[in-house]
């Protein structure tokens, strides 16, 4: 019974606040019956109409506390005088127009930088990978304990088989690795395209389906180098080819060979690379069935539900052991990285998003610093005002409410002028950025955002609000309702307090500038740096010469496979040998160096200060055969 007359009471209570010109008109009227039958009764009694009035209403007491009385029972009085407080802030910063000008606009740079860095963290770290249950997408990548540490080396085919036969914490598991196809369709310019070569699961792990056409099969994985099909993405597919669903199950020309097109991806899809137009079976990429020993690729698996990426560890680890008894010569002191899918994408990034946020975070607290000097100057001027409230019975809460929530709408207009500012400068802000983000950052103002800088600006309207308060305790009434008190004790409070505030501005405007001179003196430093050769007006080409398609019983390798490597051979025959190349690498030398304007030109294996190859080797007579103990040497093949 309690909780129906709690809801009814509460029901009544939102009706009268939804009709109080009925309610406070019904309330008039009961106050004047009542004073008019005290009146009559007092002139029964003989005394005079107008004696018998004064008698009444001096009787039944303060009219206009009993009609507060009468309302806080049948509204609610917290929200009455919250709209009272939201009216008298608006009409005090109507008064003052200049000031609310400039105390928005600071406002509005503070929190609208906040919020639009808050949106890219939400896009990037909260959002995450846009994948389904992307949290139980892990990376496997083998390891080789060297002497000079752990060493990421890459998975060997072998070794992958084994894990996906052998390990009970994964669901699924697919191999994949990135490489470059040469396109060459009709009258149009060869393009290199960014390719993902992959196993059949790979396309169902990411939870993502073509848009037309079909996925691999499994049996496309089988034998490699013979299902030469291929899944173009969205980009690729309406930039070269019109968007026309019929391409599917017609063929393309990849370098040498001819692939047959059986999906088309959805858009904004550019698999784990982040970079993949074009996308084909995982045996088609060259990668050594057979060769426990070779190592590059790396494999894509899910977690089970209620599996820990801690317990995959574990799991692997043990098939790690396993592996190297049976294995010594390839697998000894190689173990598995179980990484989760948001740390291998994200990880270079996050140092830099939060480095950002904090660089924001301190625009906002000078923006706030600077506000409250202006709401504490302003408070000098309203000195009489505050006096004359309190000698009228205000509370020194209900002053401090009052104030506190001038400041926060104060604070919710430079929000609001902020956000739109955010939502302005937001793809400005992300085409000119130095850091490369991953396409799927999208950063917009979601609720989420949009939420945060509606906190934002409550916290800060919050803090605005107490720092006039500090200084306007009035111990003697008389002297502040005197015009002429000027300074006195509340001014040297006012500016002890906004000495302290100008400190902090200065403080953290020291830290802004000194990371910001910081930064700009490592990319002097690292503008200075002398490489050792002449670096201005020399460019690089990265160019791969694709094999001549092989005959149907010896199979070619495919575009993009490095050179050396040999197709697949039946069991028990010889190995073929690999496929010529379509040109000679002195043949596209002669050509580079043919174009006007090229004075130099040489080939090499590998670039000053980007990858590099290794050779292994050892002393005449040492027997040592294992990997993470036998010497390495960089080798540049020029």
């Amino acid at each position: 019974m309690k909780r129906v007359h709690d809801a009814i009471s509460w029901w009544n209570r939102l009706l009268t606040l939804l009709r109080r010109g009925r309610r406070a008109g019904d309330i008039d009227d009961e106050i004047a019956f009542h004073l008019a039958m005290r009146q009559a009764e007092y002139e029964r009694d003989g005394l005079a109409p107008e004696i018998a009035r004064q008698t009444a209403a001096r009787q039944f007491g303060n009219v206009t506390a009993l009609k507060e009385q009468t309302r806080d029972m049948w509204t609610f009085p917290s929200f009455e005088s919250l709209v009272q407080d939201l009216r008298y802030a608006l009409r005090t910063l109507r008064r003052a127009p200049a000031f609310a000008f400039v105390a928005v606009l600071v406002l509005a740079i503070g929190i609208g930088a906040t919020t639009a860095m808050f949106s890219l963290i939400d896009a990037m770290l909260v959002r995450g990978l846009p994948y389904p249950d992307a949290s139980r997408l892990v990376v496997l990548i083998g390891n080789v304990q060297r002497v000079g540490g752990v060493e990421r080396r890459g998975n060997s085919y072998p070794d992958h088989v084994d894990w996906h036969a052998r390990a009970t914490t994964f669901d699924e598991m697919a191999a994949y690795t990135t490489l470059n196809s040469t396109l060459v369709q009709g009258s149009d310019e060869p393009e290199r395209i960014p390719t993902e070569a992959v196993s059949a699961p790979y396309f169902t792990l990411l939870g993502v389906g073509p848009a037309y056409g079909r996925a691999f099969t499994r049996d496309e994985d089988t034998v490699p180098n013979r299902d030469a099909v291929a899944i173009l993405g969205d980009g690729l597919w309406r930039r070269r080819f019109g968007a026309d669903p019929a391409i599917v199950n017609r063929t393309i020309q990849l370098g040498p060979r001819t692939f047959t097109v059986v999906g088309i991806m959805p858009p904004g899809f550019t698999g784990v690379s982040d970079t993949a137009q074009l996308w084909i079976p995982f045996a088609m990429s060259g990668v050594p069935f057979a060769n426990r020993g070779s190592r590059g690729f790396q494999t894509l698996a899910r977690l089970k539900a209620g599996a820990t990426v801690a317990q995959a560890r574990a799991e692997l680890d043990t098939i790690s052991r396993q592996l190297a008894a049976a294995y010594p010569q390839t697998n000894d002191k190689r173990a598995v990285e179980v990484s989760p899918l948001t740390d291998e994408v994200l990880r270079q990034l996050r140092p830099m998003v939060v480095a950002l946020m904090a660089a924001v975070t301190f625009v906002l607290l000078i923006a706030c610093a600077n506000v409250a000097n202006l709401l504490i100057g302003r408070s000098e001027t309203r000195q009489r005002e505050i006096a004359v409230r309190t000698a009228l019975g205000a509370s020194p809460q209900r002053l401090l409410r009052q104030l506190v929530t001038e400041s926060c709408v104060l604070a919710l207009f430079g929000a609001l002028a902020g956000m739109v500012l955010a939502q302005m400068s937001l793809p400005a802000l992300i085409a000119a950025s130095p850091i490369a983000f991953p396409t799927f950052v999208r950063p917009q103002l979601s609720l989420t955002a949009l939420a945060f800088g509606v906190g934002i600006a409550l916290l800060s309207g919050v803090a605005l609000g107490l720092a006039p308060m500090m200084h306007t305790r009035l111990p003697r009434l008389a002297d502040a309702l005197k015009t002429s008190a000027r300074g006195g004790s509340s001014g040297a409070r006012s500016q002890r307090l906004r000495s302290v505030l100008v400190m902090v501005e200065v403080a953290l405007a020291v830290v802004l500038l000194a990371g910001a001179g910081l930064m700009i003196r490592s990319i002097q430093k690292l503008a200075a740096i002398d490489p050792g050769f002449e670096a201005a007006n020399v460019l690089t080409l990265n160019a791969t010469i694709p094999r001549q398609t092989a005959p149907a019983a010896a199979p070619g390798v495919a575009p993009g496979v490095a050179p050396g490597a040999a197709p697949a051979a039946a069991p028990g025959a010889p190995p073929a040998p690999p496929a010529a190349f379509v040109s000679s690498h002195t043949d596209l030398l002669d050509r580079i160096r043919a174009v006007p304007g090229v004075e130099v030109a040489s080939l090499a294996s590998d670039l000053p200060f980007g990858n590099w190859s290794a050779v292994f080797y050892s002393a005449e007579g040492d027997a040592t055969v294992s990997a993470p103990r036998r010497c390495r040497a960089r080798m540049f093949i020029a």
